[in-house]
């Protein structure tokens, strides 16, 4: 519930109302100015208004109502209707010269932001006091997006992006720019806290992220959904959903698009074409670190600015001391190391990472030494490297799983991963997070001033879901060293990058000297080669790709992960061989027998019929720490609703299931059935032969 400012039933006798009143405007949500010809004649108004603009730096959270004055006045106040008020402040001494210029520059800087008017001769009161409340819940109603854990500098960021490329935008035209930068500079952070500020003067707004890593149809689809509120609308076809964007979005007007993380001119083409049909108002905002496709689609590129000295060592200390300044014996060698890292935010976070409440000098020192050897284009690496040395093997080989498979990923889901592992996935992420090597982001679009996170108890199972449950993040540039990696140092992984499988070192148990520099050409040429098999920890990939031609027809063994969209792959191998921690398919025909189950923690079934789904278990032991199953459309069952089971614990010779299923009337079959924790018999409507 809203409460509207003052709350003066909070305000006790004997309060000091000045610090009540400026805390109940910086936790406003909302903060309304009514500007009137007498506004100016109140000291208490204009120090309000001094506070709003204090509070919310970006002015997002201010709705100006101009009644029966014009903004103008407010930028003239020497000679306009506010001229006679300010003489009157001035002459009568009452306040300093500080003050007065203070309200100035805010009665300046509110004018600028659009606002309602309020003409009392003309208007009709009830549709302006309509439109006050519909602005209102506007902004109260806007969900932010998540942007960092310390936005250092970012506030700086936002103005001077503003003040030199927003403040040329004109009202008549959609304003496309590109903010350019390496990778890890803060381009994406720039984009989300400038969409944040601006989505509540927009009718319409969509933030997509990550754009290189999702096909083009999923991108044009989701752009419609958010832009018509159509949930139904879908697309499959590139060009059929470039004509459905230029068909549907033209002429509407006052419209916030941001592209995050666009790499090639496909997307450039299929996605970008809205620019040229968009109505007035509109602004689209596009990261990349590609300068020649700004250049080649003519869009005026705003390049990210790093962080200065003082704000790198803010940042840096906020991540390796948990405070805005470092400890006193180790102040000249934080400033040494953060002058090597050049204002670059990445570099940045992870060496404060590995630095993370370390108070020993020595150590500082050995990190000084280190990063002394390395030139600038090689830092991030040499940081990344010595994090990563820094972590026991269990974190190591964690790092190294999050890299390949389990980015983007539910935590819940990953720390039951990591648990088939070692049974420590909870400290292995925890400690991988410390070092800034992955982040914890919010899933769903969370209200920033109201984040809630609601509790596992896993006593029973269940995970109490908050708004957004946390997915981990990991950098790009982190995640393309981790794979590097991972070609010298760990077992064999498979993962889908840029719609190719890729896959790290080739390793053979009997570790042939001549395997690892045998090329593709070379076993075209000889065929399938004999050789022993080998350790494949896991297989990732959206989507049916062909295993790079060494695997092909080869034996492999220690198969703990698979995640595809059907075991089809699994045909391309001679032999697979496994205990599976985590299996997530869409099909499960021809898994071979030689794949057990009986370690696996989490199953993941998208649209499998029913026998499948009861074969999946015939003549292999069952697991007995199987504890998260989710995302089961069971659409064969007549469930359309997502079913999501919980806990699901399977004995031999007896499947006892403790479930959280949501709209499901009726199971037939001899399973043991838990609705509401309590436990039920029943019979399970799947066509079981038992």
């Amino acid at each position: 519930m809203e409460e509207v400012f003052p709350p003066y039933h909070e305000l006790q006798v004997g309060d000091f109302l000045t610090p009540a009143i400026q805390s109940a405007i910086r936790s406003a949500s909302v903060q309304i100015a009514i500007f009137s010809e007498t506004y100016a004649q109140s000291p208490w108004c204009l120090d309000e208004l001094v506070w709003m603009l204090d509070s919310d730096p970006t002015s997002i959270k201010i709705i100006p109502i101009f009644y029966d004055i014009e903004p103008s006045e407010l930028r003239h106040v020497e000679k306009g209707a506010y001229a006679t008020a300010f003489e009157e402040h001035r002459r009568k001494g009452r306040v300093t010269d500080e003050r007065v210029e203070s309200w100035i520059k805010a009665l300046e800087k509110v004018s600028a932001i659009s606002g309602i008017p309020f003409r009392t001769e003309i208007d009709d009161h009830g549709e302006r006091l309509k439109e006050i409340v519909e602005t209102v819940l506007v902004k109260v109603g806007r969900e932010q997006l998540y942007v960092c854990e310390y936005p250092v500098g970012l506030r700086e960021a936002a103005e001077h992006f503003e003040k030199v490329v927003l403040s040329r935008s004109e009202s008549k035209s959609t304003h496309v720019v590109g903010i350019l930068g390496l990778g890890g500079s803060g381009k994406s952070t720039l984009a989300t806290h400038l969409y944040n500020s601006m989505c509540s003067q927009f009718q319409r707004c969509c933030f997509l992220s990550d754009v290189s890593k999702e096909k083009i149809p999923c991108l044009q689809q989701t752009l419609l959904r958010n832009l018509l509120r159509d949930k139904n609308l879908c697309i499959e076809d590139s060009r059929r959903g470039k004509a459905l964007l230029q068909d549907r979005l033209r002429g509407l007007t006052r419209v916030l698009i941001v592209f995050d993380d666009i790499d090639n001119t496909e997307q450039v083409d299929n996605l970008l074409c809205v620019k040229d049909v968009l109505g007035n108002g509109s602004v689209i905002l596009v990261t990349s670190r590609d300068q020649t496709l700004f250049v080649s689609s003519k869009i005026e590129i705003y390049n990210v600015k790093l962080l200065v000295e003082k704000q790198a060592q803010e940042l840096f200390c906020w991540y390796a001391f948990g405070n805005a300044k470092p400890v006193d014996d180790l102040k000249d060698m934080v400033e040494e190391l953060v002058s090597m890292c050049g204002g670059f935010p990445l570099a940045l976070k992870i060496l404060a990472g590995q630095l993370h409440n370390e108070r020993d000098p020595r150590k500082w020192k050995q990190q000084l030494k280190s990063l002394c050897k390395q030139l600038p284009e090689d830092l991030l690496g040499r940081i990344v490297m010595d994090s990563y040395k820094s972590l026991d093997n269990t974190q190591k080989e964690a790092f190294l799983d999050v890299a390949h498979f389990l980015m983007g990923e539910d935590r819940d889901l990953v720390e039951r991963v990591l648990d088939g592992f070692n049974d420590n996935g909870f400290q292995c992420l925890q400690t991988l997070r410390q070092k800034c090597l992955v982040e914890f982001e919010l899933a769903d679009i969370i209200r920033s001033r109201a984040l809630q996170v609601e509790s596992v108890d896993w006593s029973v199972g269940i995970w109490r879901r908050a708004k957004g449950s946390f997915k981990i993040r990991m950098h790009d540039l982190v995640r393309d060293l981790a794979r590097q990696i991972g070609r010298e140092e760990s077992p064999l992984r498979l993962c889908c990058s840029n719609d190719k499988m890729i896959s790290t070192r080739l390793r053979s148990s009997h570790h042939y000297g001549w395997l690892d520099r045998l090329k593709d050409p070379i076993i075209k040429v000889f065929g399938k080669v004999s050789m022993s098999k080998y350790d494949v920890r896991g297989i990732r990939g959206d989507e049916e790709h062909e295993l790079p031609v060494y695997l092909q027809n080869q034996d492999i063994n220690g198969l703990k992960i698979l995640a595809v969209q059907n075991s089809s792959i699994l045909q391309q191998f001679n032999s697979v061989s496994g205990d599976l921690i985590w299996l997530r398919l869409s099909c499960l025909r021809n898994i071979p027998s030689t794949l057990l189950l009986r370690s696996l923690r989490v199953l993941e079934l998208h649209g499998v019929s029913p026998q499948d789904f009861c074969n999946l278990f015939d003549d292999r032991e069952p697991p007995s720490e199987l504890r998260v199953v989710r995302k089961a459309e069971f659409e064969a069952f007549g469930m359309a609703d997502a079913v999501v089971i919980s806990q699901i614990a399977v004995r031999r010779y007896r499947k006892s299931w403790r479930s959280s299923f949501e709209g499901v009337r009726e199971l037939h079959g001899g399973f043991i059935f838990n609705r509401g924790y309590q436990a039920e018999q029943c019979n399970l409507a799947i066509p079981c032969n038992r």
